[in-house]
């Protein structure tokens, strides 16, 4: 019985901190693609004033 039961805590608490990591790497996602984005702009910008 107290196997079956720490088994289902083991369980849950796995579940939550895929819940946590889950929610920090899409944070870090939008962060890196919202960053990937302002480079892209300025180096877009900076091939236009050298090309000019």
């Amino acid at each position: 019985m107290v196997g079956r039961k720490f088994k289902a805590c083991k369980i849950g608490d796995m579940l939550g901190f895929l819940v946590v990591v889950g929610g920090y790497l899409k944070k870090y996602l939008s962060v890196l693609s919202l960053c990937f984005i302002v480079l892209v702009g300025v180096l877009f910008k900076l091939a236009l004033s050298m090309s000019d």
